[in-house]
């Protein structure tokens, strides 16, 4: 239900927040800039799961559409009768940016992350951010899944993409 629209995503891509019209920005609280801390985090996070390879100067589109779609998320979820669930990634369950920051209700967020060999203390997965706080109220840390290289995959990409 909270899926944002792939031909508006696009647009706001290309456009910014600016390609929905003024109710809409103002019924998504998007006007509303994020605190520059958490702004900055969104951005590192960008970049990272990206693998360093997006340039600096799409970083700002990419955090808009996930502005977005956060907001789109917490417009439904708000909506919704009664109690709801949302099942998402890490990014868009951060009590300090994502789905939860945007709630009318109470939320509890729960964090799933994966072991990573040779990170032994929660600190090192990130999960309370530069002010402090805990980016979930709960972790749930799971065994790493067996795949590939996701970085691998997107420099052979972008290798073919230059061809």
């Amino acid at each position: 239900a909270g899926a944002a629209d792939v031909q508006v995503t696009r647009r706001i891509s290309k456009q910014g927040v600016e390609a929905l019209t003024a109710e809409e920005r103002a019924g998504l609280d998007l006007d509303t800039p994020l605190p520059e801390a958490e702004q900055a985090s969104l951005m590192k996070e960008l970049a990272g799961a990206h693998c360093g390879m997006m340039p600096e100067s799409a970083l700002p589109a990419m955090a808009s559409v996930q502005r977005f779609r956060d907001a789109k998320m917490a417009a439904e979820m708000n909506a919704a009768q009664g109690k709801a669930v949302l099942i998402a990634g890490s990014g868009h369950t951060r009590r300090d940016r994502g789905v939860p920051f945007l709630m009318d209700r109470p939320v509890i967020s729960i964090a799933l992350v994966e072991v990573v060999d040779g990170m032994t203390t929660a600190d090192a997965y990130g999960l309370v951010n530069d002010a402090g706080n805990p980016t979930a109220d709960f972790v749930i840390f799971t065994p790493r899944a067996k795949r590939d290289d996701p970085c691998e995959a997107m420099r052979e990409a972008m290798k073919n993409r230059t061809k």
